[in-house]
């Protein structure tokens, strides 16, 4: 029997014992969690632009953002290329041991937690002007 075979009778095994109220609670949180992430994501753009909009005092200031914004994209760039190498690896060993939807999942995961941590820096550097 398939891994995902296997997990998928333990899922249905354990929501026949739970009290149909847990039932269609699960089902509401799985449908609500992507709506919030969305919202959080429309939020987020939100502030993100609002601090890009926000102007510098001086020219001095400037130069040392933009200082600061060389470092953390050397930064940046460097972290990655070592954590592609890694998820590249992980990824390959996930497919030859178990099912092709488990490296898919834990590629894009990773993809979001590149975005996320591009995105704060951009952020972070921006409103420390």
């Amino acid at each position: 029997m398939e891994t995902s075979n296997i997990s998928h009778s333990i899922l249905k095994a354990i929501c026949r014992i739970l009290p149909k109220e847990v039932r269609q609670t699960l089902a509401h949180i799985l449908t609500l969690a992507p709506i919030a992430g969305v919202l959080a994501l429309v939020f987020v753009a939100y502030l993100a632009f609002h601090i890009a909009r926000q102007d510098s005092v001086t020219e001095r200031m400037k130069d040392i953002a933009e200082a600061i914004r060389e470092g953390v994209m050397a930064y940046l760039s460097r972290q990655y290329r070592t954590l592609a190498v890694f998820v590249i690896t992980v990824a390959i060993l996930l497919m030859l041991a178990l099912d092709y939807r488990i490296p898919i999942a834990y590629v894009a995961g990773s993809i979001c937690s590149v975005l996320a941590g591009f995105i704060g820096m951009r952020v972070a550097v921006l409103a420390n002007v």
